[in-house]
């Protein structure tokens, strides 16, 4: 939680000072739809399957990453 806010006061101090110009938000249209439809996808599998394999999956993917 302590890291949602971190982010969000972050974002917020870059909207008031440097804006957003020097960034290329182009990402953005494929990202969040992957994200939302990924949320979605999650959130069935974890139903499907037992939490402890959510946790290995969850492991592996941090690992790959």
């Amino acid at each position: 939680m302590y890291d949602l806010f971190s982010q969000l006061a972050k974002f917020i101090t870059m909207f008031f000072t440097s804006g957003f110009a020097s960034f290329d938000l182009t990402m953005l249209f494929y990202i969040i739809p992957a994200a939302i439809m990924g949320g979605f996808v999650g959130a069935k599998v974890s139903q499907a399957i037992s939490s402890k394999r959510v946790s290995q999956i969850f492991e592996a993917v941090i690992l790959l990453v």
